[in-house]
């Protein structure tokens, strides 16, 4: 290069990092404009691809999201599929994120690494790589990126909302449909239901490689069904109750109904009360078991059956808090159909209850009229208790108790009254009046309500003034969540002679679980909605943070007031410099407190407060008391006004966030002083997200400040770069070597999951595999997998080359080996069907959000040695052989693996073809044939290649490879390699 091109070229570099800074904004601002465009996740991808692709530069880029199973792929650029690391690498990069412990911008193998985070911690990342620029970006550009870093995370959050909300949806769509066949099923005790819940519950915990379902029938532990482990042998063993108990009485870490135990069938096979023909034979029937998540269904306190999800040996996954709780409705729903199973077959006769009760089963999904639906089971709890006159049905909302119904009482009186959930307890603290029948049912004597110094006699009075005189009443309480939610009480008048029967205990036990199953689902259905609410709010952000409008601080605390239904009053406020101002408040008198002179040193320090917690930059604490929390901080002029302006309050939910030590605002909602609600500890967790989004957009607004003045640094600094053109020429040169540097390690990572010479040289005596990426990695593989009975040998080729390629590659080949090590496939058309399905799921093609069309070509044979079979199943990869001279092309699938074109439910063929002496196989990518060279520049060709099979099939196998590498070189002469090239050749 001449001196003027050096110059020319150096000035071009100062001009690139000159120019970056506003490249980076650029991107930003446009994003602004356009973001209401699109979901989150497809924003995150048009951010990305703004980035990484356009007419300056090319770069590969992904965003992933931290799982406790590793990393999980959100977005990529359309030209690279940037999605496994190999096993290695992955744990390097997590080892990287974790050992910056200020969640940094930062560099890790010449990849620029941006940190994504909510307000507690880091959520996911974003790597950038491809050229020496991201070297730039991360030294010199730190203001742009950080203000990069906080509108992605806020779309990495919102898309994470997004999906906990769907899979909640979807979840609730499963529900459903069990519930609409859950009548039928009721109503003719068809144990069949029972297998239909086990496939839906492990449709709904993702965790489960196995499960199993099975009942008790009197001294007898019997299974209905089982998904992996050997059903039939499991039904053939005689197992009694006492065997299955082992586990419920030994290994449950709490009372709860659901649990985790770890390694159960080691503990089941260990008992001493086991017989060893029983242990055995169980053994065998089930797969090797890492941890078990149990579902115990119980009635009156006698267990009915039990739902076991299995997690597989050896794997990473462990079971989650989420998949826990999915199973409560499941639970509630098999104890009910088993319950009714256990009535019929013990010869009660409750088929009129179960017909109504299995009615309104299938009906609650579609208005979650709770009223009404509660109403009903009243009025069959009369119908089929002749003895009881009159009744109520009442429910326990944020600690009030209500009632919903009543027959015979004065339900508009009952309903007027102020009640707790302590008063509907009350009822139950007479010893001398109180009898408990069955588990949850009582007949109490002679009692509403009576005074004991806690109950106002007023309240008493006119309780007992709505309601008719009783004798005797029967109760059961409905409870969720070990908690007291409800109860049906039937009642016998003052003056008769009856009395209730215990033979109708059982019938009103399931009445209760009736109504506990549907309070448990409508519980569930609500916070759906609730979370919806929030879920538009985060994209809002980032528009409203750049503007600073404080609009978006009034519809949060508006969402609050709505979905926190304990709160009567609310307000939010700013910490501007040393002013405290309030932006809102609904109830007290905005206009009031925006009129006092605040100062942030008024506000309550949080710590004081007894009920507190913080999380990340959210302080949360619970008031019961304002009087005296500001007399120590606020003077006395403005002591009273600041309480005139506020309306009297019961309790407070306060968030104070805070940033580097400093309270940046607050967000307060307020239940009024008379009333008797508390706040519950969902509306607790809804708050705390509230309270995170509040947070972002204070601390955007100070951000933006902030990095008005590093951007002056910026251009102070640039202006200084040309003086420094030799140092930065050299940095951008150790750059390019790192570069290149990085390319050579990403060789030894995928040299590193191909089979090593020794370990095909261990299972075949001839063969010779041509390896050949076009750049120093590729899109190219070779695989093999032993088996007890014989191989599996094959090649593939995927979409791209160099590091895009590459780490395609290690995607298959990781999917390969899971689908042969795990789920023990071995046919070669079994192995291509599941690889197309995961591959597309991994890459996010089987649905609307996918940016991509990448897949691969593959031909996989299965040789058996011991039987002289070798099958073999191929996606557009034909497998050659020869015998005597004789070609034969043996043509796999038309269709790819894993492209949109190709559907997931794709079945691939098995080819069966005897092995016979001499015979050998040879499998090429695509590389070979399109090679172009010759005198006319034309590609090598398929006809020229079956030519070449024939010309050297004579050779020894290891010579072939000779033959076939010089018969490319002299074909392509000084033309350059076109793709990666891969042919395998062997004789079983």
């Amino acid at each position: 290069m001449t001196i003027i091109g050096i110059y020319k070229y150096l000035d071009e570099r100062i001009m690139m990092v000159i120019s970056e800074r506003s490249f980076i904004q650029q991107v930003i601002d446009e994003f602004i404009l356009e973001q209401e465009q699109g979901t989150s996740r497809e924003q995150l991808q048009r951010i990305l691809d703004k980035i990484c692709l356009n007419d300056v530069r090319s770069l590969f880029g992904a965003i992933f999201v931290l799982k406790d199973t590793g990393l999980s792929l959100m977005a990529h650029t359309s030209q690279s599929v940037i999605r496994s690391y190999s096993y290695e690498l992955e744990k390097g990069l997590i080892e990287h994120i974790e050992s910056e412990k200020n969640n940094n911008i930062s560099l890790y193998k010449d990849s620029l690494v941006i940190p994504l985070k909510n307000a507690k911690e880091q959520v996911g990342f974003c790597i950038i790589g491809g050229s020496p620029q991201v070297y730039v970006w991360q030294q010199d550009h730190q203001a742009s990126l950080a203000q990069l870093q906080y509108i992605m995370s806020l779309l990495l959050q919102n898309v994470q909302l997004t999906e906990r909300i769907e899979e909640k949806e979807v979840f609730h769509q499963h529900f459903v449909r069990l519930l609409e066949g859950s009548e039928r099923a009721i109503t003719q005790f068809d144990l069949s239901f029972l297998s239909t819940i086990l496939h839906e519950v492990m449709k709904v915990v993702p965790e489960a490689d196995y499960g199993s379902i099975s009942i008790i029938r009197g001294d007898k532990w019997e299974f209905v069904d089982a998904i992996g482990h050997n059903i039939e042998l499991l039904k053939s063993i005689p197992l009694r109750y006492e065997y299955e108990s082992i586990n419920y009485d030994l290994n449950s870490e709490d009372d709860s109904p659901i649990y985790i135990v770890n390694r159960i069938l080691d503990i089941q096979n260990n008992s001493l009360i086991v017989p060893s023909e029983v242990k055995d034979s169980f053994l065998e029937a089930s797969k090797p078991i890492k941890e078990t998540l149990m579902v115990k269904m119980s009635f009156g306190g006698r267990l009915l059956g039990q739902i076991s999800l299995d997690i597989a040996e050896g794997s990473s996954k462990a079971f989650s808090k989420e998949s826990k709780e999915k199973l409560v409705p499941y639970k509630q729903l098999t104890s009910i159909f088993l319950m009714f199973y256990e009535a019929y077959t013990t010869g009660g006769k409750y088929q009129e209850i179960i017909n109504l009760s299995s009615g309104i089963l299938t009906s609650a999904e579609n208005q979650f009229d709770s009223n009404a639906f509660l109403s009903k089971l009243l009025k069959i709890a009369l119908q089929e208790i002749p003895e009881a006159d009159c009744g109520s049905i009442s429910i326990v909302e944020d600690n009030v108790w209500t009632f919903v119904d009543a027959m015979g009482h004065d339900i508009h009186k009952l309903r007027e009254l102020k009640l707790t959930s302590e008063y509907m307890a009350n009822r139950l603290t007479y010893q001398d009046q109180v009898t408990e029948v069955e588990k949850n049912v009582y007949i109490i004597q002679n009692t509403l309500l009576r005074g004991d110094g806690n109950i106002p006699d007023e309240l008493v009075d006119r309780f007992t003034q709505a309601s008719r005189p009783i004798k005797e009443s029967m109760q059961v309480n409905i409870f969720y969540a070990d908690q007291l939610r409800g109860m049906i009480s039937l009642d016998i008048e003052k003056g008769n002679n009856k009395s209730f029967s215990k033979k109708y205990v059982k019938m009103l036990q399931m009445i209760g679980e009736i109504g506990s199953i549907f309070l448990a689902y409508k519980q569930s259905y609500d916070m759906i909605g609730k979370f919806e609410k929030l879920t538009g709010l985060a994209t809002k952000l980032v528009v409203s943070g750049t503007n600073n409008d404080m609009g978006f601080l009034q519809e949060l605390l508006k969402v609050a007031l709505e979905q926190i239904t304990e709160a009567d009053y609310g307000s939010i406020s700013i910490v501007d410099g040393e002013d405290w101002k309030f932006v809102d408040a609904v109830g007290h008198d905005l206009a009031k407190l925006q009129a006092l002179p605040l100062k942030k040193e008024y506000l309550i320090d949080i710590c004081d407060i007894n009920n507190y917690e913080v999380d990340g930059p959210v302080h949360i604490g619970i008031i019961h008391s304002y009087e005296d929390l500001h007399t120590t901080t606020m003077p006395d002029d403005l002591y009273e006004p600041f309480f005139e302006a506020s309306k009297p309050m019961k309790s407070s939910m306060l968030i104070e966030y805070i940033l580097d030590g400093e309270v940046l605002g607050t967000l307060s909602i307020d239940i009024a002083k008379d009333s008797l609600k508390v706040f519950s500890l969902h509306s607790y967790r809804l708050f705390k997200a509230i309270g995170n989004l509040a947070f972002a957009f204070v601390a955007f607004t100070q951000f933006t400040k902030k990095q008005q003045e590093a951007q002056e640094e910026i251009e102070r600094w640039n202006q200084q770069l040309e003086f420094e053109v030799e140092e930065r020429t050299s940095e951008l040169t150790q750059a390019n070597q790192k570069m290149i540097a990085s390319l050579k390690y990403a060789k030894r990572i995928q040299d590193s999951i191909l089979p090593t010479e020794s370990h095909l040289r261990r299972v075949l005596d001839h063969h010779f595999i041509l390896w050949m990426p076009r750049d120093i990695v590729g899109g190219d593989f070779y695989w093999m997998k032993e088996l007890e009975d014989g191989y599996l040998i094959g090649i593939g080729d995927c979409t791209g080359h160099g590091v895009p390629g590459a780490l395609m590659s290690m995607v298959s080949v990781s999917i390969l080996n899971q689908l042969v090590e795990v789920e023990n496939l071995k046919q070669p058309n079994d192995i291509l069907s599941r690889l197309n399905k995961m591959l597309k799921r991994t890459l996010n093609q089987e649905t609307e959000y996918g940016m991509t069309d990448d897949g691969l070509d593959i031909g996989i044979c299965f040789v058996k040695p011991n039987e002289n079979l070798l099958y073999y199943s191929g996606a557009k990869c034909n497998l050659y052989t020869i015998n005597g001279g004789n070609l034969s092309m043996i043509k796999g699938n038309r269709k790819s693996i894993g492209y949109r074109r190709t559907s997931a439910d794709y079945s691939f063929d098995n080819i069966t073809i005897p092995i016979k002496a001499n015979q050998s196989y040879y499998l090429t990518t695509d590389g070979y044939i399109d090679q172009n060279g010759g005198p006319k520049d034309l590609s090598f060709g398929r006809h020229k290649f079956e030519a070449l099979i024939q010309k050297v099939y004579a050779l020894p196998l290891s010579s072939q490879q000779d033959a076939f590498l010089s018969e490319l070189h002299a074909y392509m002469g000084k033309e350059r390699q076109r793709d990666d090239i891969t042919v395998l050749g062997f004789r079983p």
